[in-house]
């Protein structure tokens, strides 16, 4: 079931693909596939960051998600611990 929800949140309008509020009750509640959606948001970031909509979405889910405290993500004290 989480695969199809991430199908199509891939699939859907950029307006509505976009929206922080949606994808992090999405995400909170565990309905996304995370490595297809990294998969997804690579791509779409790979064109040099000339999509301007995923890279203001990606800014702003790490700022949710980390209430603008990037310590707080679990890779970023995975990187550190190794350094």
């Amino acid at each position: 079931m989480t695969k199809r929800i991430t199908m199509a949140i891939i699939g859907i309008r950029s307006d509505y693909k976009w929206n922080i509020e949606a994808f992090e009750v999405i995400l909170k509640r565990q309905f996304l596939v995370t490595s297809l959606w990294d998969q997804y948001m690579a791509r779409e970031m790979m064109d040099a960051g000339t999509n301007q909509e995923a890279a203001i979405f990606a800014t702003r889910l790490v700022k949710t998600v980390t209430g603008g405290d990037v310590t707080k993500l679990p890779l970023f004290k995975e990187v550190c611990a190794t350094v």
